[in-house]
């Protein structure tokens, strides 16, 4: 029997160093020595170890998409960045690295601050690899659960905010019925918009449903140019209402990228919203959408322009950030889903703006392939 409890402890400690083994720990600290003996103890245990002598170091690392890290284990103070600077700057970008704080310095504010920021664990100095051990792993253990629940709260607004595009098309079609009840053929129109605008609304709930039961999104070549025409024919009533004159200078009506479709057609419909509620005070109010083929880097540029009040260039660095909005009612999701959207189609984008002039925003997506007019 005792042979048999060998055994399995052996083969838990064989199953423990093999999982950890695919596990990257950057052990960021200024004082070399620390370093040395973290990693050497990490190591031990099986864990891969990179160290960083600083915050701006270890930043660096973490943005590198060609460095693995899975873990960060922190000193709190470090000279230029201390511990708590650079878990806020990681946490801009990703919320569900895992963090682990040292201190020395058993400061109430410092814990509360950090804990705000999403950090994983704080261990006091001085501490045994075995302490070290016992946080690594508990961080570790809820990465999954945490990135699970973390993901769905961060969807569930983007789907809402998605729901809003269709919305906004019904009551646009709504509003233009009302105002043309005499003609009989435009209402009929109108409200033939209006039920074309809540099936879209049901192709969102069934993304949502595909999105709890974690399923990809289908992949499917999608025309871009008719797509585009098809989103703005979604909004030509609200168009019409609002007075807003649109422009097409589509180059190939061949023009194919793979990816969602779904995805893309919520690209444009939140990219056309911004430009209609761009131009709501002004007196010239045109909407240009221009596509084009780059053959020297097999991509097509997607440009949408308005004559509306531009972009201050103050809030031109932030103007992807999700939540952050400088309009009443917005939300400050819109632009940030345009930017994933199109970072998962392996595309960018960028901006342009000249205040009371208008914006011009600029996609570049690959090509499904070289030759748009196959």
């Amino acid at each position: 029997m005792a042979n048999e409890n060998h055994k399995i402890d052996k083969d838990r400690l064989n199953e423990d160093r093999k999982r950890r083994s695919k596990v990257n720990i950057l052990v960021v600290d200024d004082e070399v020595v620390q370093i040395e003996t973290l990693s050497r103890g990490l190591k031990s245990k099986g864990y891969q170890v990179d160290h960083a002598l600083n915050g701006q170091e270890a930043l660096k690392k973490i943005e590198n998409k060609l460095t693995k890290v899975d873990m960060v284990i922190t000193d709190y103070a470090m000279p230029g960045m201390n511990g708590l600077n650079l878990l806020k700057n990681i946490r801009k970008s990703d919320r569900q690295l895992p963090v682990i704080m040292m201190t020395a310095y058993g400061d109430k504010e410092i814990v509360i601050d950090a804990l705000r920021n999403r950090c994983d664990s704080f261990i006091e100095k001085p501490f045994t690899l075995d302490q070290l051990m016992e946080e690594t792993e508990r961080a570790w253990s809820n990465l999954p659960e945490e990135k699970e629940n973390q993901d769905l709260a961060d969807m569930i607004p983007q789907h809402i905010h998605q729901i809003n595009n269709p919305l906004m098309s019904i009551m646009g079609s709504a509003e233009l019925a009302m105002l043309k009840m005499d003609d009989s053929e435009a209402v009929k129109q109108s409200f033939k918009r209006i039920i074309e605008a809540a099936q879209k609304i049901h192709r969102i709930n069934k993304e949502i449903m595909r999105s709890s039961r974690k399923m990809d999104p289908r992949v499917e070549a999608v025309n871009l140019e008719i797509l585009i025409q098809d989103c703005f024919k979604m909004f030509k009533d609200l168009l019409t209402l609002k007075n807003v004159e649109v422009d097409f200078d589509l180059g190939h009506g061949g023009i194919e990228v793979a990816g969602s479709k779904f995805g893309l057609e919520q690209l444009f419909k939140n990219l056309i919203l911004n430009a209609i509620e761009a131009m709501e005070q002004c007196q010239q109010k045109q909407l240009m959408v221009e596509t084009f083929y780059e053959t020297y880097a097999n991509t097509i540029v997607i440009k949408i322009s308005d004559t509306g009040c531009g972009i201050p260039d103050s809030l031109m660095d932030t103007l992807f950030t999700p939540y952050v909005t400088s309009k009443e009612q917005g939300t400050g999701l819109g632009l940030s889903v345009v930017q994933s959207i199109v970072e998962k189609h392996g595309g960018n984008i960028s901006v342009k703006s000249i205040p009371d002039e208008g914006t011009t925003f600029t996609i570049r997506l690959p090509a499904k392939h070289s030759d748009p007019d196959k």
